[in-house]
């Protein structure tokens, strides 16, 4: 499936609804202002991992953090922890520039995600077409005809599964 068929068909599920009164929106500025600090956090973390710069480690706020004198490997595939950090950070850049309503931000931030997102498809042998033919597919099998928050609530998860098998 081709981005511009994904992006035609996903529209099929789109929720229609949305219930504010569920959320208190300083509850959600914080969750969204803590995000945006873990994310500084993490992108101080990839730029000393994958650039050799420790220049905003001080955002980590722990001194054991800067160095790793003992040379203690890692358990995960750096790639892999390449692309998981990289795409943190680009996530909470994309929810600022979103909140901003900046455009060109949006795309900008997103490419640099999906940069990350190729890096973690690659290590796994996944493709973009692959990821959205079977994302459009599972949702097909959530939503027979159309989105409806019964069947958003009330999800029919091994159908669903079936998709990946």
């Amino acid at each position: 499936m081709q981005a511009s068929e994904y992006q035609v068909q996903f529209g099929r599920t789109l929720a229609p609804v949305f219930f504010p009164k569920n959320v208190h929106p300083v509850y959600l500025g914080r969750v969204l202002r803590n995000r945006s600090q873990s994310a500084r956090v993490v992108d101080a973390l990839k730029r000393a991992l994958y650039y050799d710069k420790t220049d905003r480690m001080h955002l980590t706020g722990d001194e054991v953090a800067v160095k790793n004198p003992d040379d203690v490997p890692y358990n995960v595939d750096s790639e892999i922890l390449h692309a998981i950090l990289g795409m943190e950070g680009e996530a909470a850049e994309i929810t600022e520039a979103a909140l901003l309503n900046d455009r060109a931000k949006i795309v900008d931030e997103s490419g640099d995600y999906l940069w990350y997102l190729a890096l973690l498809f690659k290590k796994h042998d996944i493709t973009f077409e692959e990821v959205f033919s079977k994302n459009i597919a599972k949702l097909a099998a959530r939503f027979p005809d159309k989105f409806t928050l019964e069947a958003a609530v009330n999800r029919d998860l091994e159908a669903e599964a079936k998709v990946f098998n």
